[in-house]
């Protein structure tokens, strides 16, 4: 199956690191943020 691909804005914040942490293993996420973002 292939995966969708995401593009989360502010993944760094409070709201996008919890949909990074629940939606990455089901599909692509490329995060756009001014901070730096672990784990991804």
């Amino acid at each position: 199956m292939v995966k969708k691909n995401i593009l989360i804005t502010g993944g760094a914040g409070l709201v996008g690191s919890i949909l990074v942490k629940n939606l990455k293993e089901k599909f692509n996420i490329r995060v756009l943020d001014q901070k730096k973002v672990d784990g991804v």
